[in-house]
C-alpha cells in the first residue's frame, strides 16, 4: 500500500472512530500476507485466544495455529492476556472486525462464531459465558435458550458477580445489529437486569420496554411476563408508581393465566409468587397497605406450596423469605408489632440457614443484611435497644463486606447506606450523639455519590434526602441550630420536588409532611414563631390526608397525631391557649387509639405519655393547676413504667427527667415546696446519670441548668439564700457555655438570661446584707 491509498483509508474514516481502527489495521496488515489477516479476524472472534482455539476457527493444524500465533503477537493490535494464559485481540480492534465481518460477510462471520462456540466447553462460568456470546450470534434460538438457563440458574443461586460478567457480554452483543429478534430480546431482558443494578435507569427501561416489545411479536407471554416484571420495577424505582402497577399488574396476569393452565409448573409458580411481591411492593409505595397485604400473603402462599413439594430449590426458600419479610413490613405499619416480629423471624431463620449451606452467596448474605435491619426495627419499638442495637451491627459488617468485594456495586452500597443510617438511629436514641452523626454522614456520602452517577434514580434521592433529615436531628440535638436548619433544608427541598414529581405517591407525601415538621421544630426553637407554625400546618394538611384516606394505617395515623402535637406546641408558644389545647386533644386522642392496641409497642407508650404532658402544660398556663398536676402524674406514671422496663433507654429516662420537673413546677405553684424540691432533685440525679453517659451532650445540659434554677428558687424561697445562690452560679455556667454554642437557641438563651438576673440580684442581696452587717 502506497503513501495515496494510506492516505484514502485514513481520509474515508475521518469522523468514524471505529473505521479508523479498520483503517488502521489495513494499514498495518499491507505488508503481510493474506492468511495473516484472515487470521487476525479469527482472533477478533473470541474475547481472548490460544494457539488451540486458534487453529480450532481457522480449521489448522496445531503447528500451523502456532506459526500464526508467533506472527499475531507481533502485531501491535495483539496483547497478551494473562488470566487465561493465551492473547487478545486490543477491545477497539477486536469489535471494529467483528462489526465489519457481521456487515460484510455474514455467513463467514456466523461460521467462525460457530466454531469458537465449540472451543469452550465446561462448566467453569467464564468458559459458559463465553460459549453462549458466540452461540447467540451462530445458533440465535439455542443461544437465547441457553442464556436464558444460565440467567436463572445463577439469579436463583444468588451468583450476582457472574451476572453482572454475563451483563458486559451482552452488552457488546446488543451494541450490533449481529442478533435476530429472539435472541436480542432475551439480551435485551438479561442486560435490563444487571442495568437496574449497575447503569442508569433509562437505559434499562429503554432496554425493558424494547424486550417486551419483541416479545409480544414472538408471542411468548411467559417471557413477556418477566420483561414487564423488570419493566414494573424498574419503573417503581424511578418513582412512577401508575406506570409502575400498571406493568406489574399485567405481568401478573400473564403468569396468573399461564400457572392456571400448568399448575404443576414449580418455576412459573416461583415467578408468579415473585410478580405478586411486586405489585404488592407498588401498592405498597402508594399506601394501599391493605392491596399490598393480600399480594404478599398469596405470594408467600404460592412460594410455600412449591417449596413443601421440593425444598432442594433452594432459590425458592429465598423467594419464601422475602415474603416473610413483605408481611412483617405491613403488620408493622397496621401496627400489629408482634405478627411483624414473627414474620421477621421468620425470614431470618431461613437466611441464616442458607448462607450456613453456601457462605459465598452474596445475594442470600445481602438477604440476611436485610433480616437483621428489620428484625431490629422491631424491637427497638418495643424498647430493647440493645437487641436492636446487635441487630443492626450485624446488618452493618455484612454489608460493609459485600461493599468492600464489589465497590462498582450500587445496589450494595445503597443497602450499605441504608446499614449506616440503622445504625446511627441506635446511636442517637442512645445519646450517642457524635457516634450517630458519624454513621449517618457515611450514609449521605455513600448516597450523595450515588445520586450523581443517577440523578433520575428517585430511590436514591429520597435516600439522601432523609439522610439529610436525620443529621439535621443530631445537629438540633447537639443545640447547633444553624447546622440543623441547613440540612433540614436540604431534606426538604428534595421531598418537596419527589412529592411534586408524583402527588400519588404516598411515602413521598409523608417524607415532605416529615420535612415541614422537622423545620418547623428548628424554627421554634430559634424563635422564629410565625415561621415554624406555617411549616406545622403544612405538615399537618398532609397528614391528615393520608389518615383518612386510609385508617388501617396506623403509621399515618400516628404522623398525623405528630403534626398535632407540633401545631399545638407553636399556638402554645405564641399563647393561643385554647388552640392549643384543641391540638392537643386530638394528639392525646390518637395516641391513646393506637397505645390501646398494642401495650408492647413502647413508641406509641411513650407518645401516649407525652399527650398528658402537653396537656399538663396547657392547664397549667391557664392556671387549671390541680387538672395539670393530674395530667403531670400520669405522664410520669406511663414514662416510669417505661424506664423501669427499659433502663439503657436514655429517651425514656430524659422523659423521666422531664415528668419530675413538671409535675415539681405545679407543686411549686400549690405552694408545696418540699414536695417540688424533692421531684426537682430526683430530676438532677436523672440529668447526673445521664452526662455520665456523654458528658457534651447539650441537651442534658440544658436539663441540668433548668433544675439549678428550680432548686434555687425553692431554697430561695425556703430563705436558703447561699444554698440559692450556689445553684444559680452553677445553672448560669452551664448555660453561659451553652449559648456561646449557639447564641439562636431561645430557650438557652432564655434560661441564661434568668439566671443572670438570679444570680446578680442574689448578689445584690447578699452585699447589701454585708454592708449592713458591717454597720
Amino acid at each position: 500500500m502506497d503513501f495515496e491509498q494510506v492516505l484514502e483509508h485514513l481520509q474515508k474514516a475521518q469522523g468514524k472512530p471505529e473505521a479508523l481502527v479498520v483503517a488502521t489495521v489495513d494499514i498495518a496488515l499491507a505488508r503481510h500476507d493474506r492468511d495473516l489477516r484472515l487470521a487476525l479476524e479469527a482472533a477478533a472472534i473470541p474475547h481472548w485466544f490460544t494457539s488451540p482455539i486458534l487453529g480450532t476457527i481457522l480449521d489448522v493444524e496445531l503447528h500451523g495455529a502456532e506459526n500464526l500465533l508467533a506472527q499475531l503477537v507481533k502485531l501491535p493490535m495483539v496483547e497478551s492476556f494473562p488470566l487465561r494464559g493465551g492473547w487478545n485481540v486490543h477491545e477497539a480492534t477486536r469489535i471494529a472486525l467483528r462489526h465489519r465481518m457481521a456487515t460484510e460477510t455474514p455467513e463467514r462471520f456466523k461460521e467462525l462464531s460457530q466454531k469458537a462456540a465449540s472451543c469452550f466447553p465446561g462448566n467453569d462460568t467464564h468458559v459458559r459465558i463465553e460459549a453462549i456470546f458466540h452461540r447467540l450470534v451462530a445458533e440465535p434460538r439455542e443461544g437465547a435458550a441457553e442464556l436464558e438457563r444460565f440467567w436463572k440458574e445463577f439469579e436463583e443461586a444468588g451468583r450476582f458477580e457472574t451476572l453482572q460478567a454475563l451483563g458486559v457480554a451482552i452488552r457488546e452483543l446488543l451494541r450490533t445489529n449481529m442478533l435476530t429478534t429472539a435472541a436480542r430480546a432475551r439480551c435485551l431482558l438479561c442486560y435490563s437486569r444487571v442495568g437496574r443494578e449497575r447503569s442508569l435507569l433509562r437505559e434499562a427501561e429503554q432496554g425493558a420496554r424494547e424486550a417486551v416489545r419483541f416479545f409480544v411479536d414472538l408471542a411468548d407471554p411467559w417471557n413477556e411476563a418477566e420483561g414487564r416484571q423488570v419493566l414494573g420495577e424498574i419503573l417503581r424505582d424511578q418513582g412512577r408508581l401508575p406506570d409502575a402497577v400498571e406493568e406489574l399488574r399485567k405481568a401478573r396476569t400473564l403468569l396468573t393465566n399461564l400457572a392456571a393452565a400448568n399448575p404443576q409448573n414449580g418455576d412459573l409458580l416461583y415467578d408468579l409468587s415473585i410478580a405478586r411481591n411486586s405489585v404488592g411492593s407498588a401498592c405498597e409505595a402508594q399506601g394501599h397497605l391493605a392491596h399490598a397485604l393480600d399480594e404478599y400473603l398469596e405470594a408467600k402462599a404460592i412460594v410455600a406450596g412449591i417449596v413443601d413439594q421440593n425444598n432442594q430449590r433452594l432459590g425458592w426458600k429465598r423467594q419464601l423469605a422475602v415474603c416473610h419479610n413483605n408481611a412483617g413490613t405491613i403488620a408493622n405499619a397496621q401496627g400489629r408489632l408482634s405478627d411483624a416480629v414473627a414474620e421477621y423471624k421468620a425470614a431470618q431463620d431461613i437466611m441464616i440457614d442458607l448462607t450456613r449451606h453456601d457462605p459465598a452467596n452474596t445475594a442470600w448474605r445481602r438477604d440476611l443484611a436485610v433480616s437483621h435491619n428489620r428484625v431490629g426495627t422491631a424491637v427497638e419499638l418495643r424498647g430493647k435497644i440493645a437487641d436492636a442495637a446487635r441487630e443492626f451491627e450485624a446488618g452493618k459488617q455484612i454489608m460493609l463486606q459485600l461493599a468492600a468485594s464489589d465497590p462498582d456495586n450500587t445496589a450494595w452500597l445503597h443497602d450499605l447506606s441504608i446499614a449506616h443510617h440503622y445504625v446511627g438511629m441506635t446511636y442517637r436514641t442512645q445519646r450517642k450523639l457524635a457516634d450517630s452523626a458519624v454513621e449517618f454522614e457515611a450514609a449521605r456520602e455513600i448516597v450523595a455519590r450515588l445520586t450523581q452517577r443517577d440523578p433520575d434514580n428517585t430511590g436514591w434521592l429520597r435516600e439522601l434526602s432523609v439522610c439529610h433529615n436525620s443529621i439535621g436531628q443530631v445537629r438540633r440535638a447537639m443545640g447547633r441550630l444553624a447546622d440543623a436548619l441547613s440540612e433540614f433544608q436540604a431534606g426538604h427541598e428534595i421531598a418537596s420536588r419527589l412529592a411534586l414529581f408524583d402527588p400519588a405517591n404516598t411515602m413521598w407525601q409523608l417524607d415532605l409532611s416529615v420535612s415541614h415538621n422537622y423545620l418547623g421544630t428548628t424554627y421554634r426553637a430559634q424563635g422564629r414563631l410565625e415561621e415554624a407554625l406555617s411549616h406545622y400546618v403544612a405538615s399537618k394538611t398532609i397528614t391528615h390526608s393520608l389518615s383518612r384516606s386510609d385508617p388501617a394505617n396506623k403509621s399515618w395515623q400516628r404522623e398525623f397525631g405528630v403534626s398535632c402535637n407540633s401545631l399545638g406546641r407553636a399556638y402554645e408558644d405564641l399563647g393561643k391557649l385554647e388552640e392549643a389545647l384543641e391540638e392537643y386533644s386530638s394528639y392525646h386522642k390518637v395516641m391513646s387509639s393506637l397505645a390501646a392496641s398494642d401495650a408492647n409497642n413502647t413508641s406509641w407508650q411513650r407518645g401516649l405519655s407525652l399527650s398528658h404532658n402537653c396537656l399538663g402544660r396547657v392547664l397549667e398556663r391557664q392556671q387549671r393547676l390541680a387538672e395539670a398536676l393530674a395530667e403531670y402524674e400520669i405522664y410520669y406514671g406511663l414514662v416510669a413504667d417505661l424506664a423501669a422496663c427499659n433502663p439503657l433507654n436514655t429517651d425514656f429516662q430524659e422523659e423521666l427527667e422531664l415528668a419530675h420537673m413538671a409535675a415539681g413546677h405545679v407543686l411549686e405553684l400549690l405552694g408545696r415546696g418540699g414536695e417540688a424540691l424533692d421531684r426537682y432533685l430526683a430530676a438532677r440525679d436523672i440529668c447526673l446519670d445521664l452526662t455520665k453517659h456523654d458528658a457534651d451532650n447539650a441537651g442534658w445540659q440544658y436539663g441540668l441548668a433548668l433544675c439549678s434554677r428550680r432548686i434555687g428558687n425553692i431554697h430561695q424561697a425556703q430563705g436558703q439564700s447561699d444554698a440559692a445562690m450556689r445553684e444559680n452560679q452553677a445553672g448560669l455556667e452551664l448555660s453561659e457555655r451553652l449559648v456561646k454554642q449557639d447564641a439562636t437557641n431561645k430557650d438557652w438563651v432564655t434560661v441564661r438570661n434568668v439566671l443572670r438576673e438570679s444570680f446578680e440580684k442574689h448578689k445584690s442581696i447578699t452585699a447589701a446584707d454585708t454592708v449592713r452587717y458591717s454597720a
